[in-house]
């Protein structure tokens, strides 16, 4: 019954294998001709066996080598923490070696120390037994002294009972004399203080004669140092403006006019009333020294870049004192000014014009885009006319295309206020910045904006993200400059930036 049930078992299962994979053919056909090839039911239960075969040695192998592979890491671990153990008892040798040497030259010390102390005692000794010795000698002679001393005090007692006869005699006289002497040693006292204190005084003169001589030097030097500083770098921001393409003169007259204007409302009006009246004794009163840091404060302002913070400075000039008067009272050979100090009053007041100037030329510098809005990047397209890039026809490009990597960071390239912070067609996302004096940047075609309409933004401030978006190719920048609504060149200005740094 058994055999029976297997024997049905084994046909229910050929069965299912024959329905599984029946024989099979395929139908080749090339042109007119047609093949057959047959696959036969053994030759696919071969294919199978093979491929299980293949998958269960796959299998093993993986299991194997992932086994093997944790037995090496536990392996290198060890081998990793012995080294470590390793390291640390060499470490801890070289320690007690290190003491062991430290204590060894504090006993080296110890021991000379000791062989020092036992000479200074001999020493000591020597010397002890010669002090008693002289002792001896000195006590020896102060017997004797106090002998002789005994005999003089004898003596002097009889001269003192012969003297005290002739002073009752002589009393009269000391006195008158006495009293003369007192008179002429007081006139005496008198006169010779009379005598230093005319010294004295005579030498502060000479000494504040060669102070005011010195200073009338060092300030001549230090205003000459300024005037030749301030001269120089007027001249090399006059060059940045000349290479920007720019009349610094038409700038500083706008600058003029709006000082005026200020005035005008009264904006200057408080620092006038409290400015004090300047005349030509405090100007000489200036020390060396305050001129001196005056020079180094100068300096340190004509190295600065032009890009410091500062759109809208009004610059204030020395007002005329008013509220003056008093009687005419015409001045003495004594009182009239040496002639160092005309001449040191018409340096001040030329060194007062360049420095008014060089101000000015500063405050236009510092509204001025002149450096480049990204780190680094590649010219794809410059200013003026051009083939459109998707059109393919001659048009004007108002701006400079500047290449970068995608997100790259934008930055202010002056400072000013955000006019525009929006999509704006084909522009895409545009950036507007107001820096004053005429002078307005955009940057198109931005990824990501960061920056809001009405926000102040500083030199190299973040303003957004270089992207692709309006109408464009790829990833760039598009970099327009505009000075009172008409465009400008931006790559003048990159290259007057590029001349900016090379002088500093």
């Amino acid at each position: 019954m058994k055999r029976r049930h297997d024997v049905l078992q084994w046909d229910y299962w050929a069965q299912r294998i024959s329905a599984w994979f029946p024989d099979r053919q395929i139908i080749l056909r090339t042109d007119s001709q047609i093949r057959y090839l047959k696959v036969s039911k053994n030759f696919q239960l071969l294919t199978l066996g093979a491929l299980a075969l293949t998958l269960g040695w796959g299998i093993f192998t993986s299991t194997t080598y992932f086994a093997f592979n944790d037995i090496l890491r536990s392996k290198d671990a060890q081998i990793t923490a012995s080294h470590d153990n390793y390291q640390n008892l060499l470490g801890e040798v070289s320690q007690y070696q290190a003491r062991f040497s430290v204590l060894t030259k504090e006993l080296q010390k110890n021991h000379a120390m000791m062989l020092d102390l036992v000479e200074n005692n001999a020493s000591l000794q020597l010397n002890l037994r010669s002090a008693q010795k002289n002792l001896e000698n000195s006590q020896a002679k102060q017997s004797e002294v106090d002998t002789a001393r005994t005999s003089l005090r004898d003596k002097l007692t009889s001269i003192e009972t012969e003297l005290g006869s002739m002073t009752n005699r002589n009393f009269e006289l000391k006195g008158n004399l006495n009293a003369v002497t007192n008179n002429l040693q007081s006139a005496m006292n008198e006169r010779a203080e009379m005598q230093i204190t005319n010294q004295k005084l005579l030498g502060q003169v000479s000494q504040l004669e060669e102070e005011v001589s010195r200073l009338h030097q060092t300030e001549t030097e230090v205003v000459a140092r300024l005037a030749k500083r301030t001269q120089d770098g007027i001249v090399f921001m006059e060059r940045v403006f000349a290479r920007a393409g720019l009349n610094a003169d038409e700038f500083l007259t706008q600058l003029a006019n709006a000082n005026a204007a200020a005035t005008a409302e009264g904006a200057l009006g408080s620092r006038e009333d409290e400015a004090e009246p300047a005349d030509d004794s405090g100007e000489q009163a200036t020390s060396g020294e305050e001129m001196a840091e005056t020079a180094e404060l100068q300096d340190k302002e004509i190295e600065e870049p032009a890009q410091a913070p500062g759109v809208e400075m009004l610059i204030a000039r020395r007002a005329v004192p008013t509220g003056q008067g008093g009687p005419f009272i015409a001045t003495t050979p004594m009182m009239t000014l040496p002639q160092s100090g005309e001449k040191l009053k018409a340096s001040l007041s030329n060194l007062e014009e360049r420095l008014g100037r060089w101000d000015d030329l500063r405050q236009l510098m510092r509204s001025a885009p002149l450096p480049s809005p990204l780190d680094q990047f590649q010219l794809s397209s410059e200013f003026g006319k051009r083939r459109d890039p998707i059109r393919q026809r001659w048009a004007m490009h108002y701006g400079l295309d500047l290449r970068a990597p995608l997100n790259s960071m934008v930055y202010a390239t002056a400072p000013g206020v955000v006019t525009v912070a929006s999509a704006q067609n084909e522009y895409g996302r545009l950036v507007e910045i107001d820096h004053g004096m005429g002078f307005k940047t955009r940057y198109a075609h931005l990824n990501k904006i960061l920056v809001q309409v009405g926000q102040k933004v500083d030199y190299r401030d973040n303003i957004g993200l270089l992207g692709n978006s309006g109408r464009s190719t790829g990833p760039h920048l598009h970099y327009e400059i505009a000075h009172n609504g008409r465009p400008v060149d931006p790559m003048r200005f990159l290259k007057a930036g590029k001349y900016v740094y090379k002088g500093q």
